[in-house]
């Protein structure tokens, strides 16, 4: 079930969420690292706010 108030839930989120994801990409060894921990602060997120999103990763755009 969705979040009753998503906006709400981004405004309280949203600062921390920032704070969180800088200090992994601080911390990263390279660009995988940064996406699998700030993928994982998103599906936290997203599992909060009651919604399904299914992810599209590493795909080409010319076919």
């Amino acid at each position: 079930m969705p979040y009753r108030n998503l906006e709400a839930l981004i405004t309280e989120r949203a600062a921390a969420l920032a704070v969180q994801m800088r200090s992994i990409a601080e911390s990263a060894h390279s660009e995988e690292d940064v996406r699998h921990g700030c993928n994982k602060l998103i599906e936290g997120f997203l599992e909060e706010a009651g919604l399904q999103i299914r992810g599209r990763h590493e795909y080409g755009l010319a076919g």
